[in-house]
C-alpha cells in the first residue's frame, strides 16, 4: 500500500467518519456521510442588471463528500438538492476522490 492509498483510506476512516467530522446528509437524493459547512452569502443574488429584486440574498454550503458515494460528479450550474433545499452548484474540485462542492441557494 503506497501513500496515496493510505490517504484515500484516511479520507473515509477519519474525515468522513460520523464519529469524527461528518454527518449523514441527503445530497441530491443520496443519503451519505459528508461534511456540510453552512455559509451566508451577503451579496445580492439578483441576476438581472435591469431588474432589481429587493431582499433576494442567499445561503450556501461547502460540501466534502467521497466521490464514490455519488452517482455522478455534479457540474457547474446544475440544480442540486442538499438536505431538502434546492440550490445551484457553483464549483466542484476533486482531491484524491474527495469532492469539495460549493453550493448556493436564494433566500427570500
Amino acid at each position: 500500500m503506497d501513500f496515496k492509498d493510505i490517504l484515500k483510506q484516511d479520507n473515509v476512516d477519519v474525515f468522513l467518519n460520523t464519529k469524527e467530522f461528518a454527518d449523514t446528509h441527503n445530497l441530491n437524493g443520496i443519503v451519505c456521510n459528508a461534511i456540510v459547512q453552512q455559509v451566508v452569502i451577503n451579496d445580492d443574488l439578483t441576476t438581472s442588471d435591469t431588474e432589481y429584486t429587493y431582499g433576494t440574498y442567499g445561503f450556501g454550503a461547502v460540501i466534502n463528500v467521497n466521490k464514490s458515494d455519488l452517482r455522478r460528479v455534479p457540474k457547474f450550474g446544475t440544480v442540486w438538492e442538499v438536505d431538502g433545499k434546492l440550490g445551484e452548484i457553483i464549483n466542484v474540485s476533486d482531491d484524491e476522490d474527495i469532492l469539495t462542492i460549493t453550493w448556493r441557494a436564494n433566500d427570500i
